[in-house]
């Protein structure tokens, strides 16, 4: 088996480096969750390319049909409604700072699996190569999770009200505590731009405190199930999100177009129950809410994956929440209706200068300080945002919910 990243060992022999391109190629494929079927086919995200710079500036052009004019002289007279702009959207800095124990890395464990040529460099046998393969995958994935995770629900959790469950270790804690506050998630963002006027579709309540149940984990609602939901929240939306998912496209978008309804784990299990409830009533004329098998390709073959509509709306689950949230007493809620695109997110391994490389994304390295002697640090640096792409095609709300 062949690398699929080729570690580079520069400088000291006592450490290992992993280029930031070939890492970030990795981490855009190197995940087989739900996500990625979800994200494959019906687009809920649009990636932004970010740069190493500060500040990250977007380019286009805008204009009007309000072009034409009257053709009655050779003089030139520009109507000026093309025109070039431009928004800058900031990136979130992050790291991560990591330390193995001595039998987890190098001079144990992987030992046996390092070759010395004459020159001398070092080189892993077959079977170092494979394990190798193992671990990068791993990080790929945990790193990949972390950027979603972060860049969906980050600054969600005040960590002044929160309450962890019963029995949450302690590491657990501090690296919730280190994590949730980094950088601001999409809904986050919608929270924040909610409160500006005209903006309140960002940010409406729309799931009500009666909705929830005592122990705050699921959605019951309160004479009303989660298609009534959906109704108010398209309700509420700005004609233009309406239209589009009427007439079943919008200009901006690209060809791929599909209405999204994004929801947290409570709201889709709602949505799961309504669709059983539809399945017992042998009165109604049209199911609103139906359910579509899809097959997809995995390493082992090929499985099933079923997709929920309220109408013509993909349900989308987006269970990234659920990892700040199994840690915490309450749960969070939210629903939110969009258009494919709309939300956009950006992260990568950032290109930033460490000791004797450029262009590195991982650095793994035995510590030679006195105090830890022989453990093995592992860097990395990271830019993430988050953005919206248009105010006009999403709206929705959210809620976190504490026991009763």
């Amino acid at each position: 088996m062949e690398f699929l990243i080729r570690p580079r060992f520069r400088g000291l022999r006592n450490a290992i480096y992993f280029e930031t391109t070939r890492l970030n190629a990795l981490a855009k494929t190197e995940y087989s969750d739900k996500f990625g079927f979800y994200q494959d086919q019906f687009g809920l995200y649009s990636y932004m390319q970010l740069t190493t710079d500060l500040t990250y500036r977007i380019h286009y052009a805008q204009g009007t049909p309000f072009m034409w004019q009257s053709h009655n002289s050779c003089a030139w007279t520009p109507t000026g409604t093309l025109s070039m702009a431009n928004f800058e959207i900031t990136p979130c800095k992050a790291k991560i700072n990591e330390q193995f124990c001595y039998d987890e890395w190098m001079n144990s464990t992987y030992r046996a699996w390092l070759r010395w040529s004459e020159n001398p460099t070092v080189a892993f046998s077959t079977e170092g190569v494979e394990a190798t393969n193992e671990l990068v995958r791993i990080l790929m994935k945990n790193a990949t999770l972390g950027h979603r995770m972060t860049l969906v629900g980050g600054k969600l959790h005040s960590l002044g009200q929160v309450q962890f469950k019963d029995g949450t270790p302690a590491r657990i804690e501090e690296a919730f505590r280190r994590t949730a506050g980094t950088c601001r998630g999409w809904i986050e963002l919608l929270r924040e731009r909610g409160a500006d006027a005209g903006m309140e579709h960002l940010d409406g309540n729309f799931i009500k405190a009666t909705d929830i149940s005592n122990d705050g984990t699921q959605f019951i609602g309160d004479g009303r199930d989660i298609v009534d939901l959906y109704d108010e929240i398209f309700d509420a939306s700005p004609a233009p999100l309406q239209d589009a998912i009427i007439e079943g496209g919008v200009g901006g978008f690209g060809d791929a177009f599909y209405p999204i309804f994004a929801v947290a784990p409570p709201e889709f299990r709602a949505v799961r129950q309504a669709y059983n409830r539809q399945k017992e009533n042998t009165l109604q004329n049209e199911k609103r809410i139906t359910r579509q098998e899809f097959t997809i390709s995995t390493d082992g073959g090929s499985r099933i994956i079923y997709a929920y509509f309220i109408d013509d709306t993909v349900v989308i689950p987006v269970q990234e929440i659920s990892k700040y949230d199994q840690y915490l007493t309450g749960a969070s809620h939210f629903a939110y209706l969009t258009v494919s695109g709309v939300i956009q997110l950006g992260a990568n391994f950032a290109d930033l200068p460490v000791v004797n490389e450029r262009e590195v994304a991982v650095m793994m390295q035995v510590s030679e300080d006195a105090e830890d002697y022989g453990t093995h640090k592992f860097l990395a640096h990271t830019l993430m945002a988050a953005a919206i792409n248009d105010t006009d095609y999403i709206a929705g709300g959210y809620t976190y919910a504490i026991p009763a």
